[in-house]
């Protein structure tokens, strides 16, 4: 019996010892020709409510992933050239992508499209604005150039740089507040009746006299309705854009003189994998916009208001009323 109960204890100690390395395996660099085995290659997660964290990439995971691409890099590219021997030419990008630099997604991975179908242009938010120049010349480039077909402004719900349109924290350098600004004021504005109810939501109130700071919930139809919202402004900016306005007119000068070129607002989620239509496709005046097989998302209805010019006046509105 002693040496039973001398046993048990020996294989508790030595279980609670190992236990946190089997639960937590560590990597460690190596100056080796041989790159040190990795977890994953996986762009890292953010901090989510359950407060698991998953470490940074360093560059060894980095190195070790470029290790595996190349070792595939040879069958790739002999399939791409068989791709172009058989049609004749190389792949070259149909759509041009208008992206959020936050996004987790690439629209390649999104779409599950062969390589080569994009060309993208990534800014916080997928804001647009007229007079960007760095946005100008990557339409003009993606227009003049590579001849894509189809614009595209893809948001995402949980969008960061939204999110901090919301929120606005203190420590926000001038430079973010700047851009995102619009965005911002787009929130402050909105008459769209989920925004509304966020707004209201975040408002000082009993017991918390600077309002609600938190971020708000991905799944928020308030969130998830500025998102909409935002993309929406980004393509209604886009119809001022003065290489498409040159483009329609030439089109309209000289049909079939230059590819048309349509403009959409679609929006991802990252939960679900879908992609919705927001239903504000443009392209050359007279020309019938092609058909957009994605689920066409529709804008709420607005608020009315009742008196004055502001919307928001401490008044609470009570939807089901019509109000």
């Amino acid at each position: 019996m002693v040496l039973a109960n001398v046993l048990l204890i020996f294989t508790t100690i030595t279980l609670s010892l190992i236990s946190p390395t089997i639960a937590h395996p560590v990597f460690y660099p190596t100056s080796s020709s041989v790159p040190a085995p990795v977890e994953s290659a996986t762009l890292p997660t953010e901090t989510r409510s359950s407060n698991v964290t998953v470490a940074p990439l360093t560059l060894d995971a980095l190195f070790s992933g470029n290790q595996r691409f190349r070792g595939t890099l040879s069958k790739r590219t002999h399939t791409r050239q068989s791709v172009a021997s058989e049609e004749g030419h190389d792949p070259v990008p149909s759509f041009m992508i208008f992206g959020c630099s936050d996004h987790r997604f690439t629209p390649r991975k999104i779409f599950d499209a062969p390589e080569g179908s994009f060309f993208s242009y990534n800014t916080v938010a997928n804001h647009y604005e007229v007079g960007d120049d760095s946005a100008e010349a990557s339409l003009a480039y993606a227009a003049e150039s590579v001849h894509v077909q189809h614009i595209i402004v893809l948001g995402h719900y949980g969008c960061k740089g939204v999110e901090t349109a919301v929120t606005m924290p203190q420590k926000t350098s001038k430079f973010i507040k700047d851009w995102i600004q619009p965005i911002a004021d787009l929130y402050t504005k909105s008459r769209r009746s989920e925004i509304v109810i966020l707004r209201e939501s975040r408002m000082p109130q009993r017991g918390k006299p600077d309002g609600v700071t938190e971020a708000p919930a991905h799944s928020d139809p308030g969130f998830r309705a500025l998102v909409e919202e935002n993309v929406r402004t980004s393509v209604s900016a886009l119809r001022q854009n003065e290489m498409l306005i040159d483009l329609y007119r030439e089109t309209r000068l000289r049909p079939g003189s230059v590819k048309n070129i349509f403009v959409h607002g679609f929006v991802h989620d990252e939960a679900s994998g879908e992609v919705v239509d927001l239903g504000v496709s443009f392209g050359p005046p007279g020309m019938p916009i092609p058909h957009v097989p994605f689920e066409a998302r529709k804008r709420s209805q607005n608020i009315r208001r009742s008196v004055g010019p502001g919307v928001n006046k401490g008044k609470k509105w009570d939807f089901k009323k019509g109000e």
